[in-house]
């Protein structure tokens, strides 16, 4: 059980959301958008990138853009480590500002097969991480494409009553 959780998506797009004792933390005015975070500010990991957001550098749509081929036909092992390398990246910045003690990452380039690998991530993360004195735990989803549907039922449950 986990006080506080980070669950990220990395499919087409990238999102997430911080769990707090079992419910949905912080809305905010409008909401999440932690694949629009910063990783690479001047570009240098890649220069064909527009803004250097984790979003162009770790989505299904930004691997399609860069490969000319849907990720599930992207065999290289190295682009999958670099992917890997910039999840954690980008997990990095949501731990400083959210202190989860677990971190879910769910979605098609994690779930998928080729797919980005927790362990990899967890492996760069280890590299990067100082100001903790150790990392989440880091899970792999387990309810696959079904997680979204019992995600959404709970948030409704959790603004408008059981």
């Amino acid at each position: 059980e986990s006080e506080t959780l980070v669950y990220a998506t990395i499919s087409t797009g990238i999102n997430g959301a911080r769990i707090v004792r079992g419910t949905l933390a912080d809305p905010g005015v409008y909401g999440y958008e932690i694949g629009h975070q910063y990783i690479d500010i001047d570009k240098t990991l890649c220069a064909k990138c527009e803004r250097g957001t984790a979003i162009e550098y770790c989505s299904g749509a930004d691997m399609e853009r860069q490969c000319g081929k849907k990720p599930y036909e992207v065999t290289d092992k190295a682009v999958w480590e670099e992917k890997a390398r910039y999840v954690a990246y980008m997990l990095h910045n949501t731990i400083v500002h959210w202190s989860p003690d677990t971190v879910v990452l769910g979605g098609s380039m994690v779930t998928g097969s080729p797919g980005i690998a927790i362990a990899r991530v967890e492996h760069y993360l280890r590299e990067i991480m100082y100001i903790f004195p150790h990392i989440p735990v880091l899970k792999q989803a387990a309810l696959e494409d079904i997680g979204g549907l019992y995600g959404a039922m709970e948030f409704c449950k959790q603004k408008h009553g059981a």
